[in-house]
């Protein structure tokens, strides 16, 4: 199996095909519930079958075209904001002191990353070790884990029964 890094971490996570899913179910939800408001509306104050089905058919239409571009603009940002995250992270790993890269270098076999943060040491070892990043932040340790890496919420005295030959 190839080693996870920042170029590839997001090719076997389901992320990215899950946005159309989550706008399909809310905007069918949003959808069924003002149309069937509207058309109610309408058979309230007309008494004319044209008149609720002309209605009913502009909500819908102007409702799915809202909600369309609503959702496009949202995961777009979304998308954009993902993509400069990652790309402010490559910069980072190409920008890392040649001190801490010298440091990383005597890294060797199973590796503990301890306070690992954004996870910028745990990406670059993770090229070529295996490695397990831990961090105190939830945040922290959710951002990690969406970057592939593999990361938990625990101080190093909560490790047990497992031995790293760099800490």
């Amino acid at each position: 199996m190839e080693h996870t890094n920042i170029d590839n971490y997001l090719d076997s996570h389901y992320i990215n095909r899950s946005n159309w899913l989550r706008a399909a179910v809310l905007g069918a939800n949003d959808g069924i519930i003002s149309v069937s408001s509207l058309a109610i509306g309408v058979t309230a104050a007309s008494s004319s079958r044209e008149a609720i089905i002309l209605a009913t058919v502009a909500g819908l239409v102007a409702g799915a075209l809202s909600m369309a571009a609503g959702e496009y603009v949202s995961v777009s940002s979304q998308t954009d904001i993902e993509t400069a995250d990652i790309e402010r992270e490559k910069i980072e790993l190409d920008e890392m002191p040649e001190l801490e890269k010298t440091a990383l270098s005597f890294c060797k076999g199973k590796i503990l990353d301890v306070g690992a943060g954004a996870g910028c040491h745990s990406i670059y070892l993770c090229k070529k070790f295996e490695t397990l990043s831990i961090d105190i932040s939830q945040g922290a340790v959710n951002l990690m884990n969406q970057k592939g890496l593999n990361a938990q919420r625990k101080t190093i005295f909560e490790i047990e029964n497992e031995k790293f030959d760099t800490i």
